[in-house]
């Protein structure tokens, strides 16, 4: 069992926007994203995160680790994260390629009691690294989202570190709240749902709530303070059948013992819901989150049963994931 196998949840930390003022609005004002001028949006991010893993089933152990496998995992990772623009498909909307490229990791790992050396440990194989493409309108709802990593089937039963793409990852939308089609004011609250797809034709969906608490002045600019708080539903999510299809296909030439194999494999994702709270600080001027804070929850469990590599013999596996995440973003570039 390799140790990149293990997911981490992310947790992220306040970032400083500097010392203000809060103050209120002196009257409702409708807030847009400006996007669509610029190339590129940058953030310079850290991720403080701690995860609690075990691991159960009759797969063999290799000489690292036994089974059970109990693991707690902190530590913080720096980096970026890159919103690359372009114009959308249709009027008043953005094409987005969010990307991260994490550079620093301080990780501490301990397994069934004994610590574990990270020093070979890179940023990717402690949070599953971004690529995907998002379109938002002006006011910055998601109206959809693209991502390879999300249909690829092998990753996820290679690394189960790419479960949390599938769960409600932070830093899988832009950052910041969507606003509503009216004007608003401090105290003002208001709703919204992303749809995102999954595996298997199936939709992940998250409902956050969002309220505008207080302006606040910064060196002479006026940011809009937004406390908002995301829940993506349950689900569960039956990847064995790609896998049966499969072996179904091999059966034909491996004879009753394969078709036997094929019938029983089992890979089934469950989430609890994941929870995400998030301050952003708005700057109307340039229409972008120039700061924010993110705390995100997430439990996962995965359930698999495959053929063990070296006996050919179908193994179980049981995976279970505590994930705790905090995300600091400061804008860094325009």
């Amino acid at each position: 069992m390799k140790r990149t196998i293990l997911p981490v949840a992310v947790a992220l930390v306040a970032a400083a926007c500097g010392a203000g003022t809060g103050g209120n609005a002196p009257e409702a004002v409708a807030l847009f994203y400006r996007y669509a001028d610029v190339e590129t949006v940058e953030y310079a991010i850290t991720v403080d995160q701690t995860a609690e893993i075990h691991v159960d089933g009759d797969v063999p152990a290799d000489e690292a680790q036994d089974l059970p496998l109990d693991m707690e995992m902190e530590g913080t990772i720096a980096g970026t994260i890159r919103y690359e623009t372009r114009p959308g498909p249709e009027p008043d909307t953005t094409e987005l390629r969010i990307v991260t490229d994490f550079a620093d990791a301080d990780l501490e790992i301990v397994a069934n009691g004994e610590s574990i050396p990270t020093a070979g440990v890179r940023p990717e194989e402690a949070i599953p690294p971004v690529d995907l493409t998002v379109v938002v309108d002006e006011r910055g709802t998601v109206l959809s989202v693209t991502s390879e990593q999300l249909g690829d089937i092998s990753e996820l039963v290679g690394d189960v570190s790419g479960l949390q793409n599938l769960a409600h990852n932070p830093l899988g939308t832009p950052v910041g709240p969507a606003f509503p089609d009216r004007p608003i004011t401090v105290g003002d609250e208001w709703t919204e749902t992303i749809s995102r797809p999954g595996p298997n034709d199936t939709t992940i969906v998250t409902k956050a709530t969002h309220r505008l608490v207080e302006i606040e002045t910064v060196g002479g600019r006026e940011l809009y303070v937004v406390e908002s708080r995301a829940e993506t539903e349950a689900f569960e999510l039956d990847l064995g059948e790609p896998l049966r299809e499969l072996f179904a296909g091999l059966a034909e030439a491996g004879g009753e013992e394969m078709a036997r194999l094929a019938d029983e494999l089992v890979l089934v994702v469950r989430s609890e819901p994941a929870v995400a709270e998030t301050t952003s600080r708005f700057d109307p001027e340039t229409g972008l989150v120039v700061a924010a804070q993110v705390a995100a929850r997430t439990s996962l469990s995965v359930d698999m049963k495959i053929p063990d590599e070296a006996t050919g013999e179908l193994a179980s596996l049981q995976v279970d994931m505590d994930l705790d995440q905090r995300v600091t973003y400061d804008l860094v570039a325009p």
